[in-house]
């Protein structure tokens, strides 16, 4: 059960009576569960309905406050990469550099790298495990990893994004809230044609189908399942690069629900490529750049769809993050200055060697 913040405006007092009697109903409700359900379902109703925490409130210390399994608290962090010029090769290793430093020792657990070019060896990567390919297949970053996750949360992130520890911990207590939905800041919706508008981008009440693994954080547990889907599906992805696709209507198949799209704290997005690609690129490179990119983007987002029977839901539904760790409810609108500030004011040269 998920207890949604009250929209109506409320006097202080009665507020405080309705959380006093809201947290007495939660601990009589949890006072026969096993500890990890109560860790669950009291982090969903404080999410939804208490005021915000404390901002000097350290993450992992306020969400370890609530039960004592560490697993459900820490993620393993996979990133997919295969270029050897341009930008990419250093920003995969200031990522790995950054996640592998004592500074977010609390939030991860370790830094999977599946390096998915066959012909060229990877950059020197410490800290990292790094897994080498024999074929370049965006299958690989759902398939590969499996036996090495140890945690049950697992972020997927592009090789040309990080989210910093404050945002790793926001997105690890909304996961904590809802593990049976994918979550992440990136969104998309698109028509039964499998065309995207947008919206998304441009309206502060907007709805969407899908969160895209620049940045998103599921269980384990859908690993394994994208693993079991049929090899023609399998053969699809290697050609059309519709990984994100199959990913989000295995997880809506398996459970039913929506994605869930999440408001990260102030500055804590460092997006390489919208730093970098109107300066150059060619440097910068990424699928999305491709010719005819977005028109074969329609027919394997169609393509998919129609194979698990379109098992998309539609949601507008937006979980909040404010200052380190405390969260509010999920809402129905989007905050675009609260939006836009989740970005780093970094530019391409703060984020790219002189050479």
């Amino acid at each position: 059960m998920v207890v949604k913040a009250n929209p109506s405006t409320r006097s202080s007092r009665i507020r405080k009576l309705l959380y006093g009697i809201l947290i007495f109903l939660l601990m009589v409700w949890a006072w026969p569960m096993t500890n990890d359900i109560i860790v669950r379902r009291v982090s969903v109703a404080l999410s939804a309905c208490l005021d915000p925490i404390d901002d000097n409130v350290k993450s992992e210390f306020r969400l370890r406050d609530l039960g004592g399994n560490e697993s459900l608290f820490k993620v393993t962090i996979l990133i997919a990469s295969h270029e050897t010029t341009g930008y990419r090769p250093d920003w995969l290793r200031s990522i790995v550099k950054t996640y592998t430093s004592d500074d977010y020792k609390g939030v991860i657990d370790q830094v999977i790298v599946i390096w998915n070019n066959p012909e060229e060896p990877p950059p020197v990567l410490e800290g990292a495990n790094v897994l080498r390919m024999k074929e370049n297949s965006l299958n690989n970053r759902w398939i590969a990893p499996i036996s090495l996750v140890k945690t049950e949360a697992v972020m997927m992130l592009d090789n040309d994004l990080m989210v910093d520890r404050a945002g790793i911990a926001c997105m690890l207590r909304w996961w904590n809230a809802y593990p049976d939905r994918l979550i992440g800041p990136y969104v998309r919706y698109f028509g039964t044609d499998g065309r995207y508008n947008y919206r998304e981008m441009f309206y502060t009440k907007a709805e969407y189908k899908v969160v895209l693994p620049r940045s998103m954080m599921f269980h384990k547990k859908f690993l394994r399942l994208y693993s079991e889907i049929p090899q023609s599906i399998k053969d699809y992805v290697t050609k059309t690069h519709c990984d994100d696709m199959v990913m989000n209507c295995v997880a809506s198949s398996a459970t039913g629900k929506p994605p869930l799209r999440i408001q990260l704290p102030k500055s804590s997005i460092v997006d390489y490529f919208a730093l970098c690609f109107k300066s150059n690129r060619a440097k910068t490179g990424g699928v999305s750049l491709i010719s005819g990119w977005s028109r074969n983007r329609g027919e394997c987002t169609y393509f998919i769809q129609k194979h698990f029977g379109f098992p998309l839901k539609t949601t507008d539904e937006v979980g909040e993050c404010y200052g380190l760790e405390a969260t509010s409810g999920p809402q129905c609108r989007v905050d675009y200055q609260r939006w836009g500030a989740m970005f780093s004011g970094a530019t391409c040269s703060d984020v790219t060697s002189s050479s």
